[in-house]
């Protein structure tokens, strides 16, 4: 079976958003290559949108955790 050229690339729209979440989080994204710098470029634009995804997901674990612990625990 050949590839198809008219189907979209997905990797290359989704490769700058795993950069973005390695770079600003512990997350592990999978085994990548190192980024070339069109790449890490590539990757600016989604810094905010991960940091808020980031920020979120904190917030609800804070958010719950402030129900099963007591309030200086939670925090």
């Amino acid at each position: 079976m050949e590839h198809d050229q008219s189907q979209p690339n997905y990797k290359a729209y989704i490769q700058p958003i795993l950069i973005a979440i390695q770079f600003l989080s512990c997350i592990p994204v999978g085994k990548q290559a190192l980024p070339k710098e069109q790449d890490i470029g590539a990757s600016l634009s989604w810094y905010p949108l991960v940091g808020l995804l980031l920020g979120c997901i904190l917030a609800f674990v804070a958010f719950g955790a402030s129900y099963f612990f007591e309030p200086l625990l939670s925090v």
